[in-house]
């Protein structure tokens, strides 16, 4: 199928055609051949995939309106929803003309000659589900709290100390005491950077919290993570920094280091805290038992500490915006996705499958769960919040 630029003549056949591969998408039911097709058609061009997340995220409102309003005023709103306006001469509207007519075609899809189609119960309510964003609770000393989110400057002024937050990140400038504890803290659907006292700078993922003191006292760095969080620690000869790993139990571990950089992924019901260090060396201690790393090695605290090489790129996917599965089993894939959009996971069980794929973490949900379904494994439904993971050859 020709995916380039189209002419009037050939508007309306390949807009139909999309329109009716679409519509077949929204009802799960592609065949592998078609799903090529479509594939190749979303990747042709950006005002593709822009036309095809526009559509499919939006599926259950086009029915609402439908509902509601005459088949002149739906076709006006969801040539509007699509991004289409009517085209000037040689503009690049022009060019996403046919998109629109396949925009209008789908409405009738949906409504006249498919079944009820799940979008109602599933990918309809993804429209509402957007990633994750800069956003944070900073909590000061006695309990006062302060939201953190784009906004920059200063955000709080406690005697000679003075806290701001600029492009996500949080930082001090003055003077304070060293035994004044903050603890930032990130929710679902979020993440934040903290720029410490002593230089290090520390990016924590969502659902994750890092308590820290203001201002280091001298010969003395020490921070408690619960969570996700990527270190760039400050080389500082005359103290070691040390993170207590927060776990089920009050401690998990202890990471000693001077200068270095690292991951630490200390999710409660992810398994045991898991050390990756990325340069540099750090001494892993659980009480019992303690290990040196290397760079490129992976340190699993339990019981006893054990040692693997260790796959960076996979655990520092997160701090550089990407998701990147490889071999992930749906259960960790489904742990990240409920926390970076924010839903709530029931997974009915059944897929032993183990997935491989790339995808920015600013994807609306809708792409990335598009990306999954793929594989004709996994099919997913929202309910609310609710986001139900079922086996595609099981009955809905």
């Amino acid at each position: 199928m020709n995916t380039g630029e189209l002419n009037q003549e050939q508007d309306l056949p390949v807009a139909e055609r999309i329109a009716w591969l679409i519509s077949r998408f929204m009802n799960q039911a592609l065949t592998p051949a078609e799903r090529e097709e479509l594939d190749d058609w979303v990747g042709a061009s950006d005002e593709n995939l822009l036309v095809f997340e526009r559509l499919t995220s939006n599926a259950g409102a086009m029915l609402d309106w439908h509902e509601r309003l005459d088949k002149e005023k739906a076709l006006k709103r969801i040539k509007t929803m699509a991004g289409i306006k009517q085209p000037a001469p040689r503009s690049i509207f022009r060019r996403l003309w046919p998109y629109g007519v396949a925009a209008c075609i789908l409405i009738f899809c949906f409504v006249y000659f498919l079944p009820r189609f799940p979008g109602r119960e599933g990918h309809a309510g993804l429209s509402a589900v957007r990633p994750g964003t800069n956003k944070a609770v900073l909590t000061l000393p006695g309990g006062r709290t302060i939201i953190l989110g784009a906004t920059a400057g200063r955000l709080a002024r406690l005697d000679n100390l003075e806290i701001f937050g600029q492009d996500g990140e949080l930082y001090y400038k003055g003077m304070g005491t060293g035994s004044s504890q903050h603890t930032l803290s990130v929710p679902r659907g979020g993440y934040y950077r903290v720029l410490l006292s002593d230089g290090t700078r520390v990016w924590l993922n969502a659902e994750s919290s890092l308590s820290f003191p203001a201002v280091f006292s001298p010969g003395t760095r020490e921070v408690r993570l619960r969570g996700q969080a990527y270190f760039d620690v400050a080389r500082a000869s005359s103290s070691l920094f040390r993170v207590i790993v927060e776990g089920p139990q009050e401690a998990a571990g202890k990471v000693e280091v001077l200068g270095t950089r690292f991951v630490i992924n200390a999710y409660a019901g992810d398994g045991p805290p898991m050390v990756t260090l990325l340069e540099g060396s750090v001494k892993i201690s659980n009480g019992a038992d303690s290990s040196m790393l290397s760079p490129g090695q992976q340190a699993l605290v339990d019981s006893s500490i054990s040692m693997r090489n260790a796959d960076t790129e996979a655990e520092t996917a997160w701090k550089n915006g990407s998701f990147l599965f490889r071999e992930a089993s749906i259960e960790s894939i489904a742990a990240q996705i409920a926390r970076w959009y924010d839903v709530e996971i029931d997974y009915k069980g059944g897929v032993t499958y183990h997935f491989n794929a790339t995808i920015s973490r600013n994807e609306p949900l809708p792409r990335l769960l598009y990306l999954l379904e793929g594989t004709e494994i996994v099919s997913f439904a929202l309910e609310g919040k609710k986001l139900i993971i079922r086996p595609r050859t099981a009955s809905r």
